[in-house]
């Protein structure tokens, strides 16, 4: 069997606590619920980005502007995704932004070609190829 790599996630403690210790000191045993809800939907964390590139991140997605540089800083994350989950992923900030898929992945193709120095291969979606849609 081929090892998998480590998936990072992200909890959101509700109530504002910065952590487990300052959560529990605060509401002692009741607190289990709580931190077992948190545990239970954690988030991927390129998922957790596209959530919060608004509010975390501070962009602006309601102008152009802040759409760009949403896609910029989250595509950057996208592209060392496998296949499968950047797919997804891409459907995710797509639905966010309320920007079709085809532009998201012409942005991600851009960023990995400079990060790499290459195109990713499935970029495209089915049906096109990567020269039809290079502008």
């Amino acid at each position: 069997m081929k090892a998998r790599p480590t998936r990072l996630k992200v909890m959101t403690i509700p109530g504002g606590f910065k952590d487990a210790a300052e959560l529990f000191q605060a509401a002692g045993d009741s607190a289990i619920p709580v931190w077992q809800d948190a545990v239970d939907n954690a988030q991927p964390w390129v998922a957790w980005m596209i959530d919060t590139v608004d509010t975390v991140g501070g962009i602006d997605t309601g102008t152009p502007e802040g759409q760009q540089d949403a896609v910029e800083d989250v595509c950057d994350h996208i592209a060392r995704l496998p296949a499968i989950e950047r797919s997804a992923r891409v459907q995710q900030l797509a639905a966010k932004l309320g920007i079709d898929e085809l532009t998201i992945r012409r942005a991600l193709n851009e960023i990995y070609q400079d990060r790499h120095g290459r195109r990713l291969t499935d970029a495209a979606p089915l049906g096109y190829t990567l020269y039809e849609i290079a502008e």
